[in-house]
């Protein structure tokens, strides 16, 4: 199938490269603001953000089906689709980039976090050892006086 927008004409693998390639930008911008949540330490959007991306990449899982299934009939029949491929691979590259700097950022943050509770835990006991040592202390006092 044919389908002519303006001058230019598109054909069906023409746009399932590029309706791939609008989902790859609309998890790469969820890549940026997934890490602006991470920081902010906001779960629920974090949550919406991440149901999201699941939802582009089970429809990129689709549109590379019926891809290959047309592929499998012929090969890639339009100019502009080695253009596409580009971007997309370029595309596909930024995302694994975002992401292993959103796991970083993850990481980060929950290392913090249990190095936050460490301390608190030893501040604790810090803080036990002295109210019993203050209370040796002056029960000391009042035993000697």
């Amino acid at each position: 199938m044919v389908i002519k927008i303006g001058n230019t004409v598109m054909n069906d693998q023409l746009r399932l490269l590029l309706e791939i390639k609008y989902c790859l930008e609309h998890i790469a911008a969820i890549g940026e603001e997934q890490s602006r949540e991470i920081v902010q330490g906001n779960a629920a959007q974090l949550n919406t953000l991440l149901e999201r991306k699941d939802e582009l990449i089970r429809r990129i899982r689709e549109l590379y089906k019926t891809l290959n299934s047309q592929l499998s009939r012929g090969s890639l029949k339009h100019p502009d689709i080695a253009e596409v491929l580009s971007e997309i691979d370029t595309l596909t590259g930024r995302i694994i980039k975002d992401e292993h700097k959103s796991l970083h950022k993850t990481m980060c943050r929950r290392q913090k976090v249990n190095i936050l509770l460490h301390q608190a835990s030893n501040g604790k006991k810090v803080l036990d050892s002295y109210v019993r040592l203050s209370r040796k202390k002056k029960s000391d006092l009042h035993w000697k006086g």
